[in-house]
C-alpha cells in the first residue's frame, strides 16, 4: 500500500496499470486527476500514470504477454483541486456534471476519511460554484483529452444523458 504523499511515475507502475486495463472485460472510460495540474504531487503523478498506461493499454509492444486493448478509451481529468488552476483562477473545464442527486453521499465520504475532512468546506464552496454555472445545486468539472489515441465521443455525457453539461 502507498502512503500518502508517496506515488511516484514509474514504469513498474505504468505497466501495472496496463495490466490491469488489459485484464477487465472492457473498459470504455477512464477519469482520473488532471497531470500537472494540482499541487498536490500525489494527485499530478496518477494523472500522468493512469494516462500513460491508458495510452499504452493498446500498444502491442509495451507487456506483450497480455492482449492489447484494441479499441479506443474515452479518457478524462477531474478538475484540480478546488476547481482552482495553477495560476489561482477558477479552471476551465469543458463538461459539468450535475452531482446534486449524490451531493450528500459524497460529503459523508469525505467525513468518513479523516485526511479529507479538512476539504469540506472547499469541496462544498466548488460544488456550488460548478452546479450554479449549469443551473443545478451541485456539480464537478471534467475535461476530455484531446489526444487522438483517446476515444473522442463524449461517452461520460453520453451515459449520464440529463446530468452532463459541456461547456463551449
Amino acid at each position: 500500500a502507498l502512503r500518502d504523499a508517496h506515488l511516484t511515475p514509474s514504469l513498474d507502475l505504468r505497466n501495472t496499470l496496463v495490466r490491469t486495463l488489459r485484464s477487465l472485460p472492457r473498459i470504455d472510460i477512464v477519469i482520473t486527476h488532471p497531470p500537472g495540474m494540482d499541487y498536490m504531487g500525489d494527485h499530478s503523478n496518477t494523472g500522468s500514470v493512469v494516462q500513460e498506461a491508458v495510452a499504452y493499454a493498446g500498444i502491442p509492444k509495451v507487456e506483450p504477454d497480455t492482449s492489447p486493448i484494441m479499441h479506443k478509451i474515452a479518457f478524462y481529468q477531474t478538475e484540480p483541486e478546488n476547481g482552482i488552476d495553477g495560476q489561482g483562477q477558477i479552471a476551465r473545464v469543458g463538461m459539468v456534471i450535475d452531482i446534486s442527486p449524490v451531493w450528500r453521499g459524497k460529503l459523508e465520504a469525505f467525513r468518513a476519511h479523516e485526511s479529507q475532512r479538512v476539504h469540506i468546506q472547499r469541496t462544498i464552496a466548488n460544488g456550488l460554484m460548478r452546479g450554479h454555472q449549469v443551473g443545478k445545486q451541485f456539480g464537478e468539472g471534467y475535461t476530455q483529452n484531446g489526444f487522438e489515441i483517446f476515444e473522442q465521443r463524449n461517452l461520460l455525457a453520453e451515459a449520464l444523458p440529463g446530468y452532463a453539461y459541456t461547456r463551449s
